[in-house]
């Protein structure tokens, strides 16, 4: 091929491409629930809670024990409803990921004011679900555990 028809292919094909390139079908913009849809799995993906209904604003997250221990930072101060093995006995109030073995390391200190005398009887080594404040900064007896369960507002 001489150089002339190469420029003329060229030109040829930088015409065509211009004439066809508003006649394509372009995608659809993202709808607005799909925009947010999107971002909430950004969020998600970037390691911060969701709550039930899929927002990011919400008064009580249903979240395991185990991630609040791996991961304290990102649950402190948030309402939380946890399940877990509860035991109390005097500066070991804790619920614990299991029954046994009991380990400091796999407990968050469960602050008993508020609790009655009656519900801790009731509830002392059993599987709970506790609904309360977590705490990151605040380890209990002897900074030994994850963080603290306070302000309890519900145990059963």
């Amino acid at each position: 091929m001489r150089a002339g028809q190469l420029v003329g292919l060229l030109l040829a094909l930088a015409v065509i491409g211009a004439a066809t390139a508003g006649s394509s079908p372009a995608e659809p913009p993202p709808s607005v629930e799909q925009e947010r849809i999107d971002s909430l799995l950004a969020w998600r993906r970037a390691g911060f809670p969701l709550c039930a209904d899929g927002t990011t604003n919400c008064e009580m997250f249903e979240v395991a024990l185990v991630e609040l221990i791996a991961r304290p930072e990102v649950w402190n101060n948030r309402r939380v409803a946890v399940r877990g093995h509860l035991h109390l006995e005097f500066e070991g109030n804790a619920l614990y990921v299991s029954n046994a073995p009991r380990r400091y390391s796999e407990a968050v200190w469960f602050d008993t004011r508020g609790v009655s005398p009656e519900l801790q009887r009731q509830f002392n080594d059993r599987d709970v679900r506790v609904i309360g404040t977590f705490r990151a900064g605040r380890r209990g007896h002897m900074s030994l555990f994850a963080g603290t369960l306070e302000q309890i507002g519900r145990v059963h």
